[in-house]
C-alpha cells in the first residue's frame, strides 16, 4: 500500500519552511486535518492550498 505525503502551503511561507507537519501539533498532516486547515484559511481570506502525493512505503 502506498503512503501519502501531504503538504499545506500558504502565501508568504518561507523557503525551507516545514509544509508536511501541522504547526499546532507537530504531527504530520492527515488528509482530514489538511483539508480543515485549508478551509479555515480560505474562510479567513488566506489563499492556502494542499498537495497530496503518493509515496512508496
Amino acid at each position: 500500500m502506498a503512503a501519502e505525503t501531504i503538504e499545506v502551503f500558504v502565501p508568504g511561507q518561507g523557503a525551507g519552511e516545514d509544509t508536511q507537519h501541522d504547526p499546532t501539533t507537530g504531527k504530520p498532516w492527515t488528509r482530514e486535518t489538511a483539508e480543515a486547515a485549508v478551509r479555515w484559511a480560505r474562510l479567513h481570506g488566506i489563499d492556502a492550498e494542499m498537495s497530496v502525493a503518493d509515496t512508496a512505503d
